[in-house]
């Protein structure tokens, strides 16, 4: 028992011998792709990647398979950008993108962490607001599920609506809706509560709301 004991202990040792160097290598393959894509994205925004109110990320493992995924938040002209990618398989590849805002009034947006029932979501978000009697806002996300090694896209939901002077909104003269089509003011309510109150944010930028790394900050994360 004792001579099997043993055995067993130098092939376990052996297994986690071969599996360590392995893994330190994937890490520091995974850490200079990312680092390429950061030194792309500002050798193309040239000298606009200075700008820290508008250009923000994240390293976050936003799909739960234990490999942090690279979150990029970027003004690209009059629009602020994301780009969100994955390493799996050796290769660095960009899972979703697209414009958060366009560069104007009081506008802001970030990528998310949200939870419902115990499942977790990634929310890419996108607000804005226009003083007046009743002060007016404009609220999208782009919703995913991470669970489990997946990143599904699940719903769109677009707001437009008014609140009062304590901030709670109002079903007159709003606009709820989900994939396109009008939801009820009670749905947008069950809805809306856990979307404006996220576990995390990752990344965010725009109206005095700067969250996350600096492009320069990221890099020096990955080692470059």
């Amino acid at each position: 028992i004792v001579v099997l004991s043993l055995a067993l202990v130098l092939i376990l040792a052996g297994c986690a011998a071969t599996l360590g160097p392995a893994a330190d290598s994937n890490l520091k393959e995974m850490n200079q792709r990312y680092a390429q894509i950061v030194s792309d994205l500002i050798r193309f925004l040239d000298n606009s990647a200075t700008d820290e109110s508008y250009n923000r990320g994240a390293l976050a493992d936003i799909d739960l398979d234990s490999t942090p995924e690279l979150l990029l938040l970027y003004l690209d002209g009059d629009f602020e950008s994301y780009k969100i990618y994955n390493y799996s398989n050796e290769e660095s590849t960009l899972i979703d993108s697209g414009q958060l805002f366009a560069n104007a009034g009081a506008a802001s947006g970030g990528i998310s962490q949200v939870s419902l029932d115990g499942v977790q979501y990634v929310c890419i978000w996108s607000a804005n607001s226009e003083a007046g009697q009743l002060k007016h806002l404009n609220y999208s996300c782009r919703l995913y599920r991470a669970s489990g090694q997946n990143f599904s896209y699940v719903h769109t939901y677009d707001f437009d609506y008014y609140v009062d002077s304590a901030g709670e909104p109002l079903s007159e003269n709003g606009t709820f809706k989900r994939d396109g089509d009008s939801i009820s003011f009670k749905d947008f309510q069950s809805v809306n509560a856990f979307l404006l109150q996220p576990e995390q944010v990752y990344c965010a930028v725009g109206n005095d709301n700067t969250v996350g790394m600096t492009f320069g900050k990221i890099l020096s994360s990955l080692g470059d």
